[in-house]
């Protein structure tokens, strides 16, 4: 009897270390498999990291080829459009003649059309560096075009023979510029010309922007 509780006894603790290399086992392999999942997360996510990287060297040879452009762009323009802003007011505005003009004697009113090919000749064909400066006159608006850059604003009648453009947008580069920027450019808000005495008495009355032309409407003042 005493030889068959010795048995039973090993037989027992050998089952008791079976299952205890079992559970070993298990552990291992759990932890096996544990680790191949955080290894294969790691590469994902190195991956992801390496795609990133890509795209953002990518993306900054992109940004570099931008800057590039702005700074070329901004060397050739800066200087003419510093110039218009800051001569804009003191151009030979006194000197614009109308192309056509209309008289209506039974309403009393005189019409002045102005074209934008010859406000470009006689402002600035002969000034010095606005040699190659464009207006565009559209419906309600006015534009005055140079390399790479366009103010944008309204012109409105501000005296008897006076008118006054007011910058609304700068388009440099073909990005619209913060306020902030172009304003520090301008020597005041608004620019004030002063066109020829039409004579005989008559003071401008209504201003009508229209597609390639400047319609001033004149009175008895």
């Amino acid at each position: 009897m005493k030889g068959l509780h010795i048995n039973l006894q090993v037989a027992r603790e050998a089952r008791q270390q079976r299952e205890a290399m079992e559970q070993k086992r298990r552990e291992v392999e759990s932890a096996l498999a544990a680790l191949e999942k955080t290894e294969g997360e790691i590469r994902r996510i190195k991956g992801e990291r390496e795609k990133i990287l890509a795209e953002l060297r990518a993306q900054k040879e992109i940004w570099a080829q931008d800057i590039l452009t702005l700074e070329e762009a901004w060397k050739e323009a800066l200087p003419s459009l510093q110039l218009l802003l800051q001569k804009l007011p003191d151009l030979p505005w006194n000197r614009l003649q109308p192309g056509e003009v209309r008289i209506d004697p039974r309403k009393g009113w005189v019409l002045a059309v102005f074209r934008e090919r010859d406000m470009e000749r006689v402002l600035f064909k002969n000034t010095r560096g606005l040699e190659n400066i464009k207006i565009k006159l559209e419906d309600g608006s006015m534009a005055i075009m140079g390399p790479a850059f366009a103010v944008r604003g309204e012109l409105r009648i501000s005296g008897p023979h006076h008118l006054t453009f007011s910058p609304r947008r700068v388009i440099f580069s073909g990005r619209p510029l913060h306020p902030s920027t172009w304003n520090f450019l301008l020597p005041q808000e608004r620019l004030q010309f002063v066109l020829p005495d039409p004579g005989h008495g008559l003071k401008f009355q209504e201003l009508r922007l229209k597609e390639g032309s400047l319609e001033l409407v004149m009175v008895k003042q």
